[in-house]
């Protein structure tokens, strides 16, 4: 009875899926469970925690990258980002690791209409708002890494990397163009971690 099962007519992708969720809540706090990956049994109980001892908007936690047989590839840190400079250049937050008040999303801060990167500009509207994104270095979320997802497919993430700074950010093509390239070298830096 606690559980509301909505289902989209069409494919309206992942960040308009969201923001669907997101309208029918009536909890104070939202978080995200992508379908590839796995919580800790204890995630919402000590995300909730942290958030109200220390009065926060918004936090996410270190995470475990698994295969599809659950073998740890390698571990993401949480850390804390207080601007919006301290993103831009890689996106170091895993979605399934992110818990928020629902009181900071809108219509202006909500997910984008994009194939990959949605989280992204989210992350980036809510410092846009002085809000703080804070770490818990737990790690309380295993996320599985396929190379059959949609986040592997590196022309899509190409495409959708230069709209968030050209058409999200407003950056002109050059700008945009350097922080496609930093969030490329990024990646790589991470990938071969």
């Amino acid at each position: 009875h606690r559980i509301t099962y909505i289902l989209n007519p069409t494919n309206v992708g992942a960040g308009e899926s969201r923001n669907i969720g997101i309208r029918h809540s009536k909890g104070e706090y939202i978080s995200f469970l992508d379908a590839d990956d796995i919580w800790n049994k204890n995630k919402i109980e000590t995300q909730i925690k942290f958030m109200k001892k220390n009065d926060l908007k918004i936090t996410h936690t270190t995470y475990k990258i698994i295969n599809k047989e659950k073998k740890i590839l390698g571990i993401r840190k949480a850390r804390n980002f207080n601007s919006v400079d301290e993103l831009l250049k890689s996106c170091d937050i895993g979605l399934s690791t992110v818990m928020l008040k629902k009181e900071i999303l809108s219509k202006e801060c909500s997910f984008p209409s994009l194939k990959t990167k949605e989280d992204f500009v989210l992350w980036l509207k809510i410092l846009q708002q002085q809000i703080k994104i804070v770490s818990i270095d737990e790690s309380l979320v295993y996320w599985r890494r396929l190379d059959t997802s949609l986040s592997s497919s590196i022309i899509q993430k190409l495409k959708d990397a230069y709209k968030v700074y050209n058409h999200f950010m407003k950056f002109n093509v050059f700008k945009s163009s350097y922080y496609v390239l930093c969030l490329c070298f990024n990646f790589l830096k991470k990938t071969h971690r």
